[in-house]
């Protein structure tokens, strides 16, 4: 089904010209005084989650300092809301992620990158079991099932390097599942896995219009940090 790409914001009490969400937040986002006393200067990368309602959800950022983190998270829970994304008819629920670079020593200390196209769209399916599933679709067009997972039970983390040419998912065949990466700009993640449960990683990468493939069997435990093995040889699951 077609993904209608639509994720300006607007605020309700003002009947003016939509606002891109970069445009937004540099407006909005200050630079934090105990970065500016200690001169602290860094990079950060946020996933923002919208619902079907168009208002925000849930925020990760990806911070060296607690601080940026704060400042990030208090911003963004603050935004008016998204004009949310649809799938026909349907609203539904999205993630996009968006780069910030405080940077002390420039004219303009704030500055935010965001490529409004460059979403996960997420929408409930019913599997076998009637049990609710997520569903997702990525830059590069995968598609991507993904089972509620009981947040009881032990969980592990995989991580790997990543940019904005390469797309990641995680197999677990015992849940009848594909999982879908959470992107963080310089490395994707896969959390809160089933712990003791098998997977396969498989890859996209575009290198000058080529595709590469990368796969890999591991045994979820705790944390892994997975660095990808590139390869013409199509990947066969």
């Amino acid at each position: 089904d077609h993904v209608k790409e639509n994720m300006r914001i607007y605020k309700e009490e003002i009947f003016g010209p939509e606002l891109r969400l970069a445009d937004y937040l540099t407006e909005k986002i200050n630079y934090p005084d105990e970065a500016k006393r200690n001169e602290l200067s860094a990079k950060v990368t946020a996933t923002i989650e919208i619902n079907q309602q168009g208002a925000v959800k849930k925020v990760m950022v990806n911070s060296p300092y607690k601080t940026f983190r704060d400042e990030l998270e208090n911003t963004i829970y603050a935004m008016p809301k998204f004009i949310p994304a649809q799938r026909g008819n349907e609203a539904i629920s999205c993630k996009i992620v968006i780069e910030v670079n405080f940077d002390i020593r420039q004219k303009q200390q704030v500055s935010v990158s965001a490529n409004e196209n460059d979403m996960v769209y997420l929408f409930d399916h019913q599997n076998t079991k009637s049990e609710p599933i997520t569903v997702s679709s990525t830059r590069l067009g995968w598609l991507a099932c993904q089972e509620l997972l009981p947040t009881t039970a032990p969980t592990a983390q995989v991580v790997l390097p990543n940019d904005e040419h390469t797309d990641f998912k995680l197999i677990l065949k015992s849940k009848n599942a594909v999982v879908a990466a959470e992107n963080y700009g310089s490395h994707a993640q896969f959390s809160s896995l089933p712990s003791g449960e098998k997977a396969t990683l498989v890859g996209l990468k575009v290198i000058d219009g080529e595709n590469y493939f990368f796969q890999q069997i591991i045994q979820l435990d705790r944390q892994h940090i997975v660095l990808p093995i590139w390869s013409k040889k199509r990947v066969v699951i």
